[in-house]
């Protein structure tokens, strides 16, 4: 909205918050991953199987990155979320 020729102050985006997913998991965050990942359809399951697992590995060669980058934390423990099995 304009008032007297100034715009109203733009609300900065709510920080994302980090969910760790791995093989197994099940729900709406796994969902939303598949979606992500460009699955439809059926497809989008909602099951972290070895699709979800196949496509994310893709993704993070197809972006340059490897688990390692995308998946260690700060804490310098990296998360079973995409651990080799």
């Amino acid at each position: 909205m304009v008032f007297g020729g100034a715009t109203a102050p733009v609300m900065p985006p709510a920080p994302l918050k980090l969910v760790t997913v791995r093989r197994g998991d099940r729900g709406e965050v796994v969902k939303k991953l598949q979606t992500a990942l460009g699955f439809t359809g059926n497809d989008v399951d909602g099951d972290f199987g070895i699709n979800t697992q196949i496509a994310l590995k893709a993704a993070q060669f197809t972006h340059g990155l490897t688990t390692w980058m995308f998946q260690r934390p700060a804490s310098d423990k990296m998360p079973s979320s995409v651990r080799p099995e």
